[in-house]
């Protein structure tokens, strides 16, 4: 045969095997095509579904790892909510001082010092802390995560020094002259002599504003009561009258005037040598909540947000080789509906740390 003529036989054969491999290649992507987009029969729910999984895992990743996906990241940013021990920041414990409430009202009085703790540290710009109550060992304890904070001192100020507000009358001569006898033995030593319990304190605080003496110019904090603070303060006034009544803030009288006549308006001042700033500061801790009940710190704790990163990192690797370890095993031992149920497994941890995302759920080690 010719040269000529083998060269256009090969030209041939190679077109046709060229052009059949293209044709079965283009035969097997219109079937599976066909299946996923225009399926029939009984395959149309499932192949519906199947599309439905793959672009709802699609969309989940690039939620959870938008530095890969730039368009979601610019439509929806928002990071994971790290706990304290992967984020860093202070751990605080604090006592609940309960033995001048009744024991049916623990319960009452931890929920409202709770709720007056996140308002607190929430007016410092501290986002989502995580403040719990517990009893141990008949303890009524307050538990304050702060994560990302790491100057326990700044926690501790935020927090212990926020003002326990309370108002008390004079006892009579003869109880005065009681208890002191009673201290000189070395009894009674936790009881003022001087002053007792009225029950009004800052729970019944509405607002408190800074104004000024308008005879001195010094400055000083105007108190508004609440409805039931209102009937208080006017029984106490009352019943008090030509005596003193004091005002104690942090367990320090600050204020001791002269009761003149019943007080019904709810209205309160508090008076002293105080600075303008210092004025200020202290009416921004009462209109953040004044604690219900008077609290001491027991522990404290600094974890380093180095420490967190590598705890996270730990983690983190921990997790992926756990998933490759089981992807191989189920692969290795199952085959083909191994392979599926390592797809299946990637899509649920996709579709799990989504949705901690968008909930704000706290991850931690525990």
């Amino acid at each position: 045969m010719p040269v000529k003529t083998q060269g256009f036989y090969f030209f041939y054969k190679l077109t046709f095997c060229a052009g059949f491999c293209t044709l079965s290649f283009m035969r097997f992507l219109t079937k599976l095509l066909r299946f996923i987009f225009i399926p029939e029969g009984e395959r149309a729910r499932s192949a519906y579904l199947l599309l439905l999984i793959f672009v709802v895992a699609a969309f989940a990743f690039a939620l959870d790892f938008p530095q890969y996906a730039p368009q979601i990241k610019k439509f929806y940013e928002k990071e994971f909510k790290l706990g304290l021990d992967l984020k860093g920041g202070a751990h605080l414990v604090y006592v609940a001082d309960l033995s001048d409430i009744e024991e049916s009202e623990y319960p009452g009085a931890m929920s409202g010092l709770r709720d007056t703790i996140e308002r607190r540290v929430n007016s410092f710009g501290i986002a989502e802390p995580n403040v719990q109550t517990a009893e141990v060992a008949g303890e009524h304890r307050l538990i304050v995560e702060l994560a990302g904070v790491t100057d326990v001192s700044r926690a501790i100020a935020m927090i212990g020094e926020t003002p326990f507000l309370e108002f008390k009358e004079e006892r009579a001569p003869e109880e005065t002259q009681m208890i002191l006898e009673a201290q000189k033995n070395g009894q009674l030593m936790d009881q003022d002599p001087y002053f007792k319990q009225t029950g009004l304190n800052g729970k019944y605080l509405k607002r408190s504003e800074l104004a000024f003496d308008p005879n001195s110019y010094k400055p000083i904090i105007n108190l508004n009561f609440d409805g039931e603070g209102t009937d208080l303060f006017a029984e106490i006034t009352e019943r008090n009258i030509d005596r003193l009544v004091a005002i104690y803030l942090d367990g320090s009288p600050i204020s001791v005037p002269r009761v003149n006549q019943v007080i019904t308006g709810g209205q309160a001042v508090i008076s002293g040598d105080f600075a303008i700033e210092e004025a200020r500061t202290l009416v921004q801790r009462l209109n953040s909540g004044a604690l219900p009940v008077p609290v001491k710190l027991i522990s404290q704790q600094t974890i380093e947000a180095s420490l967190g990163q590598i705890a996270l990192t730990k983690s983190l690797k921990a997790g992926i080789y756990a998933i490759i370890a089981v992807g191989i095993f189920m692969v290795l031992w199952y085959r083909i509906p191994g392979v599926l149920a390592v797809i299946a497994l990637l899509i649920y941890t996709l579709l799990s740390l989504a949705v901690f995302k968008l909930l704000g759920v706290t991850l931690t080690l525990a």
